[in-house]
């Protein structure tokens, strides 16, 4: 039993279905006597025997033509017996004194009296308790839903109600995805992430549900089939019913492709990558693509470096290089260590143009071999931004790097009279905001190492 057994008074049963991880209450009534049910062996339904309609058993002509019929008689009492006869009530009391003589001498004593009638007998005792329902408990256990390929066992218990639930306990079928052929893709349940197919490849399902797969190709693939477990076909979706362990194939077919592989190169550092990251070296640095696949690839310096230029499937100096594959390609892209680094660090101010908002100017500077006549070398300019207020005011740093020649002389100032600067940090000092900063760059190597570049910071808003 799942539940403790309760005593019941009184209760009815009609015909109960047991359905399905589902559970059927038999509701109560004022019924007495002896029940009789029949259980069907096959399909797990109980129904009360009738005259009109006994149970189908040994010796019942319906069998002959129809053997999935047959029942088991099942009985059981929904009233206790009478109570006993009540005990013989106590002895009545004891007489009074006879009356005394008349005067004269005194006479003797009037001799007791009888001993009173016995008493009325006591009444009948109280009804006993309900019968044990031993004919009901006798189902727990029994096969049902016997005609599935994964049949249960009923399951039987009650309520404080008097009512008798059966439940029919089916065990749970597997479903397993797989996925073959040249290509490559992934498999998964739609509506749900029951199976995510290369990660999530197994899922337990109760039997009679129904299944939705859909199959999706990499990108140098194309799906191409299904097979088992009931689908077929080339539809990359497959829908149906699981009612023992399934098995279902899909099968991928990789398409006519080319191979592109990155390399870096120089004394900088840095990464290169494609939007969808099908390359993201140093990561991943190889990778297949559909032929005449367009590929675009972007080069991205790291902090002390700048980027050169491109080799190989790919030229120019421009960071970003698109190109068509008509065949394997190796590019390298070349990242030179920076000699020089500036830092523009802006400072915002609250504008009322954006709701209000703080507001982070363009502002720059300019470096030059001279302060007369001398060569431009670069112009650093930090873009104008605005962002949410803050009344922090917090200031955003902007680098700018560049591979000047060793040991140049460079002369740095605002790039623009209406730029403010505040002050000068690092291989600069100094706080007038009209003052211009001179350094030199230093050699390439010291003891055959690189140097790390010269950082300038520039305080402006």
């Amino acid at each position: 039993m799942r539940v403790p057994r309760l005593r019941l008074g009184y209760f009815a049963i009609g015909v109960i279905g047991v359905l399905l991880t589902t559970s059927v209450v038999v509701g109560a009534g004022v019924v007495g006597g002896v029940i009789t049910a029949c259980y069907n062996l096959s399909t797990g339904v109980l129904r009360v025997e009738t005259t009109t309609a006994p149970c189908i058993i040994a010796g019942n002509p319906i069998l002959t033509r129809a053997p999935l019929l047959q029942e088991e008689r099942i009985t059981w009492s929904q009233t206790g017996p009478t109570g006993g006869q009540g005990p013989t009530g106590p002895t009545g009391p004891t007489g009074p004194t006879g009356a005394a003589g008349p005067k004269g001498d005194s006479g003797a004593q009037g001799s007791i009296g009888p001993v009173g009638a016995t008493g009325p007998r006591g009444d009948t005792g109280a009804q006993g308790p309900a019968g044990n329902l031993a004919g009901i408990d006798a189902l727990d256990g029994k096969p049902c839903n016997t005609a599935l390929n994964n049949p249960g066992s009923l399951e039987v218990s009650y309520d404080l109600a008097g009512n008798v639930k059966l439940l029919c306990d089916i065990g749970k079928v597997k479903l397993t995805v797989m996925r073959s052929g040249t290509g490559g893709g992934s498999v998964a349940t739609q509506s749900t992430t029951d199976i995510v197919c290369g990660t999530v490849c197994t899922k337990s399902y109760a039997p009679g549900t129904s299944i939705t797969l859909a199959a999706t190709p990499d990108r140098i693939s194309a799906f191409t089939s299904w097979s088992g477990g009931g689908c077929t076909g080339t539809a990359t979706t497959c829908t149906f019913t699981i009612n023992a362990d399934t098995t279902v194939t899909a099968t991928f077919t990789e398409l006519p492709n080319y191979t592109l592989t990155v390399t870096r190169s120089g004394a900088g550092g840095g990464t290169v990558s494609t939007g969808a990251n099908e390359i993201a070296c140093p990561t991943i640095c190889s990778n297949k693509f559909l032929q005449g696949a367009s590929v675009t690839l972007t080069a991205a310096p790291d902090s002390t470096s700048v980027f050169g230029s491109w080799t190989g499937g790919c030229t120019g100096a421009s960071t970003a290089c698109t190109f068509t594959l008509s065949g394997n390609a190796t590019v390298d892209a070349g990242f030179l260590a920076a000699t020089l680094a500036i830092d523009l660090v802006i400072t915002p101010h609250v504008s009322t143009a954006c709701g209000p908002c703080i507001s982070y100017p363009s502002e720059g500077v300019q470096g030059w071999t001279s302060l007369t006549s001398g060569q431009h070398l670069f112009t650093c300019v930090s873009p104008f931004e605005q962002a949410p207020l803050d009344n922090s005011l917090p200031t955003r740093t902007y680098r700018c790097r560049y591979v000047i020649s060793p040991s140049t002389t460079i002369v740095l100032f605002k790039s623009d009279t209406l730029d403010r600067l505040d002050s000068w940090d690092g291989a600069c000092t100094g706080t007038a905001a009209t003052a211009t900063c001179q350094i030199s760059t230093p050699p390439a190597t010291l003891n055959g190492a690189p140097i790390p570049p010269i950082l300038v910071i520039v305080h402006m808003s």
